[in-house]
């Protein structure tokens, strides 16, 4: 195992102890990330295979599953349910967003504010 398979693994391991010493489901919160791995595995090795537009040395590996290194499928699942928690944080989604001519602007606060021709 390589250096930067020790630290992502590291990473990977800490992330998913900090994120299950904090979750009260934490069945749910494995099943989730079981789920997110499987379906990364199966989403990269068929971008790998079907469209063969990007690849990963074997050699630079340690596990590797069809095409696909294993720490890429662990790390997909911190990825995307990290995205979900600061979104849930930051109470991303609450609001609709508005038109494209107001980018970045809610539904109501774009509605409050007068349309100037």
């Amino acid at each position: 195992m390589n250096l930067l398979e020790v630290v992502c693994l590291s990473l990977v391991a800490l992330w998913v102890a900090l994120r299950l010493w904090r979750e009260p489901a934490k069945a749910g919160l494995l099943g989730s990330l079981l789920i997110i791995s499987v379906s990364a595995w199966i989403g990269e090795a068929s971008c790998i295979r079907l469209y063969g537009i990007y690849f990963y040395d074997d050699a630079a590996w340690s596990v590797v599953i069809d095409k696909v290194p294993l720490l890429i499928v662990l790390i997909w699942p911190v990825v995307v349910t990290a995205a979900l928690d600061l979104g849930a944080a930051l109470d991303v989604g609450s609001d609709p967003v508005a038109p494209s001519d107001t980018p970045g602007v809610p539904l109501r606060e774009a509605a409050a504010s007068p349309r100037w021709p």
